[in-house]
């Protein structure tokens, strides 16, 4: 799910914060392009390409930063409500990531897509003037941080809801060496 905006000139890249993954351009492309032309689901947010390519870079960010699988085209459904399932600090959990170009972002979830997902992670997409892509880890939140009648609001046309959560009532993203692919996890525990 990916929510775009032209006003990423304001972002600054500092290379030393570990939130900030730089990315292969060409490969979220291609996978956004193929994801676009299987797009069989209802799209929230529009079906624009733009759209697809905000959220394999959200995607992609998140999986190098965590070494989780890295995004494919998918399946044309969807992803069923969550894009990773991870070892969190020794909790498994179903983490779904959002994308956006915003560069003061709120995290939104139409609340037609609220389901399994525990957590959500917050991706700003951003293309330097150069070209170079990077994805910007914003913030995270538990779903019952989220999933309250309070951060409840309606679409700009006012014909469906989400819930929303401004990026300064985020938490930070987890440490890279606290989240495992449940997989891996699961192979440690049987080797013990």
């Amino acid at each position: 799910m990916s929510q775009t905006h032209d006003d990423t000139t304001d972002l600054r890249i500092d290379p030393d914060r570990t939130n900030v993954v730089p990315l292969d351009r060409d490969a979220v492309d291609l996978v956004a392009r193929a994801r676009h032309e299987n797009l069989s689901r209802p799209a929230y947010w529009g079906d624009s390409l733009d759209h697809e390519r905000t959220g394999v870079t959200a995607e992609a960010a998140v999986a190098t930063r965590f070494g989780l699988p890295t995004p494919t085209a998918g399946d044309p459904s969807g992803d069923g409500g969550y894009d990773y399932l991870v070892d969190h600090a020794g909790r498994t959990e179903r983490w779904d990531v959002k994308g956006t170009t915003y560069a003061n972002p709120s995290l939104m979830v139409p609340e037609t897509y609220v389901g399994p997902a525990d957590a959500y992670v917050l991706v700003t997409r951003h293309v330097t003037a150069d070209g170079a892509l990077f994805g910007i880890l914003q913030g995270f939140a538990r779903a019952e941080r989220l999933v309250r009648p309070a951060n409840r609001t309606p679409s700009k046309n006012r014909k469906a809801w989400h819930y929303e959560l401004g990026n300064d009532a985020l938490g930070p993203v987890p440490d890279a060496d606290a989240v495992r692919p449940v997989a891996d996890a699961r192979e440690e525990a049987d080797r013990e």
